[in-house]
């Protein structure tokens, strides 16, 4: 399997443990972002950018699920194109 399919797979993952959690993460993070990798909560705060950047900080993982709590329904565009992003 593709690199590009085994993120994807992960994403979704992550995604349906998000879901899983949500009634709970209402009551503890609401409005705040969260990151989800391997099911669980690794990261949380109030800037999207710095929640998925401390994911990948603690966890190594390139692939993480982020929410705003209780905001799933904002649209968040980030503009670049294909621009790559390195945490070196």
């Amino acid at each position: 399997m593709a690199a590009y399919e085994k993120a994807q797979e992960q994403f979704k993952r992550e995604e349906q443990a998000y879901w899983a959690m949500r009634d709970d993460l209402m009551r503890d993070y609401h409005g705040l972002w969260v990151a989800i990798v391997n099911g669980q909560v690794v990261a949380s705060g109030k800037k999207s950018g710095q929640v998925g950047y401390e994911a990948y900080l603690k966890t190594g993982s390139e692939v993480c699920f982020c929410a705003q709590v209780g905001y799933e329904d904002r649209v968040l565009q980030i503009r670049g194109g294909s621009t790559r992003y390195s945490f070196n």
